[in-house]
């Protein structure tokens, strides 16, 4: 959290025009849940007088004495982590239900005036090596319990950007050119583009009420977002380092025989002032805006600038066809990967 701060800072600032306080508490590598946790703590550990949640809870009460209760409006709790629980192999719905309960947990004893936090903000990341299929899998169920979540009540999922596959950094590849290929710890520029997202995202909630993310939700902003499908990657779990496949259809692979993540950014059923058309390639590895070849499909539709709350590039990342919202730099002097892009942006998405 620390990365993104200043840009989430500002960029709410900008928007809400309105003096804002800070508090950031963190705790590396620590899980959300008593399974993930690996002997570096856990947050759903209310009751212990002690521990992670407790430190949070000092934290809030000094910051909140320090500004004045009086003068708070409005409180926001931003919530970033999820790579402990599922390396431990958390369940989805475990997660979920542990996430929950940490925000109502927080409403109960940070209560300022008797009144609750007004959301919770999710940021959903998560790093994969492609080798470690199951991995993957546990991952992906993480994912899933986040977007769960963030359709209940008032927490808010406010980026999805972070989840992304990496190559394996293996043999040749030298130490310099693995970090590089790890969009997350290692680039300034991503820290500024991942704060202003969730700066925005959340501030279309502050503002409007609207959950900018949640496909259901956006039929209060028609004019953004209706009319969506979601985009899943399929990859077969038997073919080490095959291509991955993309489309709108949840049933056109079975399960058992291939790893499946849900995308979840939304491509719009219909064409529009502004949009164009996604296709796949034939093979359903490639995506562009073009159709390639007389076998490509298109998927949907997306718009070609900007416009709106429609605001998240749609990025090709590398060229072995791995797609997603990692914004890559044009600038020449980035660091050199193999296989690695310099900023295609195919079109924006919700």
């Amino acid at each position: 959290m620390d990365g993104v701060a200043p840009a989430f800072a500002n960029t709410w600032t900008a928007l809400s025009k309105n003096p804002a306080h800070f508090v950031i508490f963190r705790k590396a590598d620590a899980a959300l849940t008593r399974t993930g946790a690996d002997g570096k703590g856990y947050w759903s550990e209310f009751d212990a007088g002690k521990g992670i949640y407790q430190d949070a809870l000092r934290e809030f009460r000094k910051a909140e004495q320090s500004v004045g209760p009086g003068s708070i409006q409005h409180r926001y709790l931003i919530w970033m982590q999820n790579e402990s629980d599922a390396r431990a192999g958390v369940s989805s719905k475990e997660y979920k239900t542990k996430l929950i309960e940490l925000f109502e947990r927080f409403n109960q004893d940070l209560a300022l005036g008797g009144k609750p936090f007004d959301a919770m903000f999710i940021v959903s990341s998560g790093l994969v090596r492609k080798s470690e299929s199951a991995h993957f899998d546990r991952l992906n169920a993480i994912v899933q319990a986040q977007d769960d979540a963030a359709a209940e009540g008032k927490l808010v999922m406010v980026s999805r950007s972070l989840r992304r596959s990496l190559e394996d950094c293996a043999g040749s590849v030298s130490a310099a050119k693995c970090a590089a290929r790890d969009l997350v710890r290692y680039h300034a520029w991503l820290y500024e583009t991942l704060g202003t997202e969730m700066a925005r995202n959340a501030f279309t909630y502050h503002s409007k009420g609207i959950k900018p993310l949640l496909p259901e939700s956006c039929k209060r902003d028609p004019g953004s977002c209706a009319g969506t499908a979601e985009v899943y990657r399929w990859q077969a779990r038997d073919t080490a380092g095959g291509k991955p496949v993309y489309g709108t259809d949840p049933n056109e692979f079975d399960e058992a025989g291939h790893h499946v993540v849900r995308m979840r950014f939304a491509l719009f059923k219909d064409s529009a002032t502004g949009r164009i058309p996604l296709y796949r390639t034939a093979d359903g590895a490639g995506l562009g805006t073009e159709p390639a070849g007389a076998k490509s499909r298109a998927l949907g539709y997306c718009y070609a600038a900007p416009s709106g709350n429609v605001n998240a590039k749609l990025v090709a990342m590398q060229q072995d066809g791995l797609y997603g919202f990692a914004r890559q730099p044009a600038d020449a002097s980035e660091a050199s990967v193999p296989g690695q892009e310099k900023d295609r942006t195919l079109c924006y998405v919700n």
